[in-house]
């Protein structure tokens, strides 16, 4: 569409030259045009001050300016203005280069002349206005855009400073972005500050190394997978700590995938919860199954003493007389005996109850060792068979000891009437104790009938009896109560044994 009401300011100091191009402009075709003149470069600016322009249309040669600087002075007051410049007959250099510094276009004044290139002067000024126009709706093109951009940049920002707070707080665990080569190229997480570790010193480096031999080869199988288009959840342990690794991969806009998101969380208190658990129901259900062995333990061990009192009573009532006072307390013996293993069993089983709760206290004293264990041995010597004989040996270096006396008596008293029970008549029991400055050991040694081999990993199990004593009287529960024993003093329990030949029970207590 032609432009309408063009206004034209021309600024020429010849007034031939000015009259010649405003009959050049009547005769070009623009017919809705208004031409106004200046003969100086003052006079222009003056007049360009006052009034808009449409385009400005100068010759370099004026009273006050010449050459380029013409152009470049009113270019940069009036940047938005278009301007054509005229050049003398041979100078389209000058033109040329008012060109390449802003000018919409030059035109010789040779041209102006002419009569056939008056179209081409009404061109000249219609593509000058619409090249301006143009590159202003360009420039203003190009500001929208630079703010779009800004904007964008300024939400990518955020949204990068978002994310990077959301990972650098990551409780408990690490957000990584690894490489084809499982290298990070990103990682951040308050794992990383309690291993002492930064993104920095990371960025860069193998996930693979960081992460140990011992569980290198899972994590690159299962990592690998990932690359492949896999999401992939498994577990680690790294630093003693374990971790729940949760990877997925990040595709391209094509769909390749160069990089896999990897979220490292520590889940070593679930797991410790877990165990908690797990030993709390397998404990529940030793409790349960000590309870049914208990029960199936005491029908059997309680029946044999119970139909001894029973029919010991039944005869005793029948011997009233004095010649029968030696059958008499034969069978109140048999009596007293009975109770005496029905109390032992009961305490045993009590006493386990109170370990297996943690309700026993220990009570620490110092006290001579050697008095103590004399006092037990001549208590034991009583329930020893016939020609049994216990030999106690004292090595060592002083006899003060601190323990819990209740506990270590038991400890004796549980060994040495084992060492009675398994042993023959006619056989020694050694009763050792040795002691230095940092340990004091305890053994017991029978010639009895020994444990076999095959059972001696279980005997200090519940209720484990060895398959060699079916027929002598016991629960299974004294060698478990005693090594309960031996370990809340801090101690430790070990034995030799050969069957037929004997055992020996030895236990060590740090001083």
């Amino acid at each position: 569409m032609e432009p309408t009401n063009i206004h034209i300011l021309l600024i020429e100091d010849n007034p031939g030259d000015a009259k010649l191009f405003e009959i050049c402009l009547e005769e070009s075709g623009i017919d809705n045009h208004q031409i106004n003149f200046a003969g100086s470069l003052n006079q222009a600016m003056k007049v360009l001050e006052e009034k808009d322009y449409d385009i400005v249309i100068t010759d370099l040669g004026l009273p006050d300016s010449s050459g380029i600087d013409t152009f470049k002075t009113i270019s940069s007051a009036f940047p938005k203005l278009p301007v054509i410049v005229l050049t003398g007959h041979d100078d389209e250099s000058v033109g040329l280069e008012a060109v390449r510094e802003g000018a919409q276009d030059f035109i010789t004044k040779n041209q102006v002349g002419e009569h056939s290139s008056r179209s081409l002067l009404s061109k000249a000024i219609r593509y000058a206005i619409e090249r301006k126009k143009a590159e202003e709706k360009l420039q203003q093109l190009n500001l929208e855009l630079e703010q779009r951009v800004q904007e964008r940049t300024a939400e990518l920002e955020k949204s990068q400073q978002l994310y990077s707070t959301i990972a650098t707080h990551f409780p408990n665990g690490t957000i990584n972005v690894l490489d084809t080569q499982l290298k990070y190229v990103l990682t951040e997480g308050k794992e990383l500050h309690k291993q002492n570790l930064s993104s920095e010193e990371l960025i860069g480096t193998s996930y693979i190394k960081r992460i140990g031999k011992e569980m290198a080869e899972l994590a690159e199988h299962e990592l690998r997978a990932v690359f492949k288009g896999e999401s992939k959840t498994f577990e680690i342990r790294l630093n003693n700590e374990s971790y729940e690794l949760n990877a997925v991969p990040l595709p391209d806009q094509d769909g390749s995938i160069h990089q896999i998101l990897v979220v490292e969380l520590n889940i070593t208190q679930q797991k410790k919860a877990e165990e908690e658990i797990l030993n709390s129901l397998k404990k529940e259900r030793e409790l349960n199954d000590m309870k049914t062995r208990f029960v199936a333990m005491a029908s059997h061990e309680f029946r044999t003493p119970l139909s001894t009192v029973l029919s010991s009573i039944t005869l005793v009532e029948k011997y009233t007389t004095v010649e029968q006072e030696e059958k008499k307390q034969k069978h109140i013996g048999r009596i007293k005996s009975s109770v005496k293993n029905l109390t032992g069993i009961l305490d045993e089983f009590l006493s386990l109850g109170k370990l297996e709760t943690g309700s026993l206290d220990l009570t620490i004293v110092e006290f001579d060792l050697v008095e103590f264990c004399e006092e037990i041995a001549d208590a034991m010597q009583g329930e020893a068979k016939t020609g049994q004989e216990i030999s106690l040996t004292y090595e060592g270096n002083g006899k003060i000891v601190k323990l819990d006396q209740s506990i270590l008596r038991n400890i004796l008293t549980n060994l040495l009437s084992n060492a009675i029970k398994y042993s023959p008549e006619n056989k020694p029991i050694d009763f050792v104790i040795h002691k230095t400055s940092n340990q004091l050991t305890i053994s017991i040694t029978d010639k009895g009938i020994g444990i076999p081999e095959e059972d001696q990993p279980y005997m200090f199990g519940h209720f484990f009896r060895a398959t060699n004593v079916t027929n002598i009287q016991g629960t299974g529960l004294g060698l478990n109560i005693v090594k309960k024993y031996v370990e809340m003093l801090g101690g430790t329990i070990d034995f030799t044994s050969t069957q037929n030949e004997g055992t020996t029970f030895t236990v060590a207590f740090p001083q």
